[in-house]
């Protein structure tokens, strides 16, 4: 009976028993392996006896171990093939997954930076659009404010001028003046100047009851009438434009 030494090449077998423990390396979790259906598990318990001093059972003749080699190789290095695969497949899974996950990761990032700066802008927008509102609007007060000084302070001046009213009366009715149109008040220079034309000389005249000038019908007298004075606010209440008339009798 041939020995496995004989028979079988010492570097076939050491390549054999590399490959099937390669194959135990990378052995899935769970995966079983039973030694008394393996061949080269069984192939190498005989070695072990055989070199050991014992007797190599009758059954692994020459054929066997060749049968045994036969059978081992090519589904071993399948199977080696197809667990390789996976070990590459696996690990290029996990790279793709790591680096889609920092991919991820980096864009969610970047969309919370893009919607904080966002936020940020709109508030800044809204903040800006506020301040020019307040400052044009603070400005514009501020030239009606000096427009309406400059005009109150001009026709206190040309009320005074006239001398129909005192100062103070002039002072107590300086903001409705100055809050006149410009006709309405040429309109009442007009007026104060035909009165003040009608008055006597050195003669000041006496303020209306009322801001319209409306004095009172029993200003009048009899016979002749009242004064010129009375005459004229009478024509006033009446809404006769003293203007269009060439003077007052």
């Amino acid at each position: 009976m041939n020995t496995l030494a004989d028979g079988f090449g010492m570097s076939t077998t050491t390549e054999l028993r590399a490959l099937h423990d390669r194959l135990l390396e990378v052995m899935p979790q769970g995966a079983e392996h039973k030694e008394g259906d393996c061949p080269i598990c069984s192939v190498q318990a005989a070695e072990t006896i055989r070199t050991q001093g014992g007797v190599m059972p009758e059954q692994f003749t020459q054929a066997d171990i060749e049968a045994a080699v036969a059978a081992a190789t090519g589904p071993l290095q399948q199977r080696l093939a197809e667990l390789e695969a996976q070990a590459t497949e696996s690990e290029v899974g996990k790279a793709v997954a790591q680096a889609v996950g920092e991919k991820e990761t980096q864009i969610a990032d970047l969309q919370t930076q893009l919607d904080t700066a966002t936020a940020a802008r709109t508030t800044a927008e809204t903040k800006l659009a506020e301040a020019e509102t307040f400052w044009t609007e603070a400005i514009s007060a501020h030239q009606e404010a000096v427009a309406v000084a400059a005009r109150k302070e001009q026709r206190i001046g040309q009320a005074s001028e006239i001398g129909v009213f005192n100062d103070d009366y002039i002072a107590a009715n300086a903001d409705r003046f100055a809050a006149m149109s410009d006709e309405d008040f040429a309109a009442r220079l007009d007026e104060w100047k035909l009165i003040a034309a009608k008055a006597k000389p050195g003669e000041t005249a006496t303020p209306p009851a009322t801001t319209a000038m409306v004095a009172s019908r029993s200003d009048s007298g009899a016979g002749t009438g009242g004064s010129k004075l009375s005459r004229l606010a009478e024509l006033r209440a009446r809404n006769i434009d003293l203007r269009s008339m060439g003077g007052v009798g």
